[in-house]
C-alpha cells in the first residue's frame, strides 16, 4: 500500500510537471498545445545527447544571441575610444556655400546677387578645456562596462548551458533506467 501511495504521488507530480511544461511550450511557440505527438517504440534517448560539454560550449559561444550582442557592444565601445581620442588630431574641413538674393529699391531696380564660395579649413586643436580627455575617459569606462557585461553574460550562459546539459544527461540515464524497469517488470 505504501508503494502504491508513493506511485500515485509520483503520478500527480508528473501530471503537474506535464501541465507546466505544456504551458511553457505554449508560451515559447505562441499557440496553445492541445496534444503532443507520441514517441515511436524504437526511439533512442541516447541520441538526444550529441557531443560533450565542450562541443556545446563552443556552439553556444558562436551562436548565442546574448553573447554576440555583448561582443558587439564591446567592439562599439572600442571604436568609441578611438573616435573620442581623435579630438586631439588636426582635421581638414571642406566648406561650400551658395547664396542668391534678389532685391529692388527706389535707387536700384532688379538687383540679383549670386555669391558662391568654396574653402578648405585646417583645424588644429590646441586646447579644448579638457573635453577630449573627459570624453576619452568616459569611453574607456564604457568599454570596461561592456567587457564586464560580456563576462557576466558569458558566465550566465555557461551556467545555464551546464545546467541544461546535466539535466539532459541525467534525464537520458533516468529514461534508460525506467525503460529497463518496465522491461524487467513485464517478464
Amino acid at each position: 500500500q505504501a508503494k502504491l501511495d508513493v506511485a500515485e504521488a509520483a503520478v500527480l507530480e508528473a501530471t503537474d510537471n506535464l501541465y507546466n511544461a505544456r504551458n511553457t511550450l505554449s508560451g515559447i511557440i505562441g499557440m496553445e498545445v492541445s496534444q503532443l505527438d507520441v514517441l515511436q517504440d524504437n526511439f533512442n534517448v541516447g541520441a538526444l545527447l550529441q557531443g560533450d560539454f565542450e562541443y556545446w560550449k563552443v556552439t553556444a559561444e558562436k551562436n548565442n544571441a546574448e553573447m554576440l550582442a555583448a561582443e558587439l557592444e564591446l567592439e562599439i565601445a572600442e571604436h568609441d575610444i578611438a573616435k573620442s581620442r581623435a579630438g586631439h588630431v588636426p582635421r581638414v574641413d571642406l566648406n561650400a556655400n551658395y547664396n542668391r538674393g534678389k532685391s529692388e529699391t527706389v535707387v536700384t531696380q532688379t538687383q540679383d546677387n549670386n555669391v558662391r564660395s568654396i574653402g578648405v579649413q585646417l583645424v588644429i586643436p590646441i586646447y579644448s578645456g579638457g573635453y577630449v580627455n573627459a570624453v576619452s575617459k568616459q569611453a574607456v569606462a564604457q568599454k570596461d562596462k561592456a567587457r564586464a557585461g560580456l563576462d557576466g553574460t558569458r558566465i550566465k550562459v555557461m551556467n545555464e548551458l551546464r545546467k541544461q546539459f546535466n539535466t539532459v544527461k541525467s534525464s537520458v540515464a533516468k529514461i534508460e533506467a525506467l525503460q529497463k524497469s518496465v522491461a524487467s517488470s513485464t517478464i
